[in-house]
């Protein structure tokens, strides 16, 4: 009777792994089958997409607006703390796309103090005169008029048109359609109206000064700290406490 016992046990628990055994193989077969169908056919691109190399690092930008409506044009004014990134150098390049510089200066203890740049078509390139060195910091000032529509529009397939800066029916010549002015920075665009180093792997903190009418709306990133009336204009001030990319500055106006 024990024997007859032991040879059922022994022949259930072969039956069994021998059931257990062919379901692996099948899942094994369906995953090796599955796979097969999903391989790709497209060559891996050997294209070596390097992050753009960093020689200074921007910490904090002020950056204060007026607008000029109907000629769809930014006044701005704007400050910028920075300080090289690793090795010592003394010159600078921030992107400033469609842009009049008007000055150029450093800033220490509230004096205000010129600086020689050149500017070309999308580059500002400020000379110091001297080294500075990663624990070195540096705050410069800029007075400059934003023309986002005064060059050639570079979009792309994703994002068609890069002007950073729109003006939308701010002259009135549709009636009934809303005037507004917004930014679209994605990804290397906010330098039509605000001089910065206009790469992704930049974050700083900023603060964003929007002069407007009384009878308009702003919104910016982080939160407004201030406002202020004078006449018929208001002054908002946004604060973003937050390193953030250049390209996510914002604001809007309506």
């Amino acid at each position: 009777m024990k024997k007859a016992v032991n040879l059922f046990l022994i022949s259930s628990l072969l039956f069994l792994s021998c059931n257990a055994i062919k379901k692996i193989t099948s899942k094994k077969e369906a995953v090796s089958d599955n796979t097969s169908v999903h391989t790709p056919t497209e060559p891996v691109s050997k294209v070596y997409r390097a992050a753009t190399a960093r020689v200074w690092d921007i910490t904090h930008t002020r950056v204060a607006l007026s607008f000029n409506w109907k000629e769809k044009t930014a006044n701005g004014k704007e400050w910028i703390i920075l300080h090289p990134y690793c090795y010592e150098v003394d010159t600078l390049e921030l992107d400033a796309d469609g842009m009049n510089i008007d000055s150029v200066a450093l800033v220490s203890n509230n004096v205000y103090k010129a600086v020689p740049y050149t500017h070309d078509s999308d580059v500002l390139k400020i000379r110091f005169g001297k080294m500075y060195h990663a624990s070195d910091s540096v705050q410069l000032f800029i007075k400059y008029t934003a023309m986002p529509y005064a060059t050639a529009n570079r979009g792309s397939a994703a994002i068609t048109e890069s002007r950073g800066l729109y003006f939308i029916n701010t002259d009135y010549h549709i009636p009934g359609k809303p005037a507004q002015i917004w930014t679209q920075g994605e990804t290397e665009a906010n330098s039509h109206w605000m001089p910065t180093i206009d790469e992704p792997n930049e974050r700083f903190t900023v603060q964003v000064e929007l002069t407007v009418p009384d009878s308009f709306k702003t919104l910016s990133n982080g939160a407004m700290v201030k406002s202020t009336k004078n006449n018929n204009m208001r002054t908002d001030i946004w604060r973003m406490d937050k390193p953030i990319q250049p390209y996510v500055v914002m604001f809007a106006i309506g």
